[in-house]
């Protein structure tokens, strides 16, 4: 794992044209992205609840259905890709590549394949807006990058190794050293501190008020002034790697050791698997919930795999 001793002897403070790369503009010819035969690929991922297990006070999903399986290959490549991250952009599939220090760029009918070199060995991503992405990077950088135009438009240098990061109403929440979070402006001012509920987060979300944040084995909800609201935990998961919400307010959560997508209310005190090993899982780690259009992507850590899910979320008042 990489770590924040690593040291670069060159700081790098300007604008750096990623397609001045020599791989040319970003796209390489013999990048293959092929869809899956659906059918053989994952079995079905439909399911239907009974008013018991839906619980019908809480907003779970009531179906998931396989949209489409994708596989990002490098052809003359001998290792395979590391995706740690992924994000959904409109139709734009976006993937933090650790193995190769790039983001994997894509639409999601497979078509369009970029990739985007990295100063750094990337960790998480964040949107900022339509066609701007952050990301937490080796060495304490977090490069802010236009994926249109392929190009770093800045590069924000931080006190500490960092993870998780989350923007949110103009301010990027980034973690640092396993002990805070720090929020900031664009060009890396920081304004304040978030204390974390657990010195092994590392994974963090903020939505509207509140701070969602996993280490490997449990789920915290917070203010953000860092104090706790519910904490879920289960024997069962020891591995939990990405984190993401929906529009309801439930936190969906990968677990790599047992296969699965996690779903726990927006109050801590229920879940549900909705994807497991039987739906054909294989060491799932990104995960995001594009709210627009009712999608879940979801990748896996090897072989470019990616796998997008259409979600239907029974809808009730909170109480």
């Amino acid at each position: 794992m990489e770590t924040d001793d690593e040291k670069r002897e060159q700081l790098i403070t300007e604008s750096v044209d990623i397609f001045n790369h020599p791989t040319g503009n970003g796209t390489r010819s013999n990048i293959t992205a092929t869809l899956s035969n659906l059918e053989e690929a994952i079995p079905s991922t439909g399911y239907a609840y009974s008013e018991a297990q839906a619980h019908v006070s809480y907003n779970l999903p009531v179906s998931v259905i396989l949209r489409r399986q994708l596989n990002v290959i490098d052809s003359f490549e001998n290792e395979h890709p590391y995706y740690k991250d992924c994000i959904k952009i409109g139709i734009k599939l976006v993937f933090t590549d650790y193995t190769f220090e790039r983001l994997v760029l894509c639409n999601d009918d497979c078509s369009n394949v970029q990739h985007i070199p990295l100063p750094y060995k990337p960790w998480f991503i964040t949107k900022i807006d339509h066609t701007t992405v952050a990301v937490s990077c080796s060495n304490r950088h977090i490069p802010i990058i236009d994926i249109d135009t392929g190009t770093v438009t800045s590069i924000i240098v931080i006190s500490g190794h960092s993870e998780g990061i989350s923007y949110n109403e103009n301010n990027l929440y980034v973690f640092i050293d396993l002990s805070e979070v720090q929020v900031m402006d664009l060009t890396g001012k920081v304004t304040r501190t978030i204390p974390l509920p657990s010195y092994s987060t590392y994974y963090i979300i903020v939505i509207n008020d509140k701070l969602i944040c996993i280490d490997s084995t449990s789920i915290y909800c917070c203010y953000l002034e860092g104090k706790q609201i519910w904490k879920f935990e289960e024997r069962k998961y020891k591995d939990l790697t990405g984190l993401t919400t929906d529009g309801e307010g439930n936190v969906y959560v990968t677990d790599e050791i047992t296969n699965t997508v996690l779903v726990v209310s927006y109050d801590g005190k229920n879940s549900i698997e909705v994807l497991t090993e039987s739906n054909g899982l294989n060491r799932p780690i990104g995960i995001q919930f594009d709210k627009k259009e009712n999608i879940l992507l979801v990748n896996y850590r090897f072989k470019g795999t990616v796998v997008l899910f259409d979600v239907k979320v029974k809808h009730t008042e909170h109480e």
